[in-house]
């Protein structure tokens, strides 16, 4: 099964994306596990230790806020994609990559200050499909996007669902405003994620010729 039921909606007619027809579209949407109520960046001071992947909080803070999977911000003595792995007591943490594989601290810091951004929402196993018309009902898709066709990326555990156009692809779109909605696939579940309607993109002309 996957958070599909999960999903948060948006407002489709308040969200708006914009892109010039000679660059990468590669806007990206983030979702968040909507269960958790902490929805915004939280420090700690901890200490950490090379070669271990046991985090410490100092007492002047607390890891009774913290929950499994949340994303820790990548600073020296801490890699990238790391995340919390499990929250072993009221002052100590595991960290984890994003295979939730043990992912150890690679500088030694008695007092240093992380960031943990909320906790995203897995989207694994999720299909994303979004066509981009002049108007609703208008029969023409100037771009099909996709999760199969690789111009849509779901970021699976990382919450995050991005464009991925090349700027050759979108030199081909007409400069223009147009609309578009992203419909959610998966457990025989489909939903659009654009409530009360498509979201608008404008499309600005380029300057400069793509190779």
């Amino acid at each position: 099964m996957t958070n599909i039921l999960l999903l948060t909606k948006f407002n489709g007619p308040g969200t708006s994306f914009s892109v010039n027809n000679n660059e990468d579209w590669t806007d990206e949407i983030t979702f968040l596990f909507s269960g958790y109520p902490q929805l915004s960046p939280v420090q700690v001071i901890c200490a950490i230790e090379t070669g271990s992947n046991l985090v410490v909080v100092k007492p002047s803070t607390s890891a009774a806020s913290l929950i499994a999977g949340m994303p820790i911000v990548a600073i020296p003595g801490i890699p990238d994609d790391a995340f919390i792995g499990a929250v072993t007591s009221n002052n100590t943490f595991t960290m984890v990559d994003g295979q939730g594989l043990d992912l150890v601290a690679t500088a030694s810091n008695p007092n240093v200050a992380l960031t943990l951004n909320p906790l995203p929402l897995n989207l694994s196993g999720i299909k994303f499909i979004a066509d981009l018309r002049l108007s609703p009902a208008n029969p023409q898709v100037l771009l099909a996007l996709s999760t199969a066709n690789g111009t849509l990326i779901n970021g699976g555990a990382n919450g995050t669902l991005s464009f991925n156009v090349p700027a050759a692809t979108m030199f081909g779109v007409p400069a223009a405003t147009y609309v578009m909605d992203i419909v959610a696939t998966a457990d025989n579940h489909t939903i659009n994620l654009c409530e009360g309607g498509p979201a608008q993109v404008t499309v600005i002309q380029g300057v400069t010729g793509v190779a």
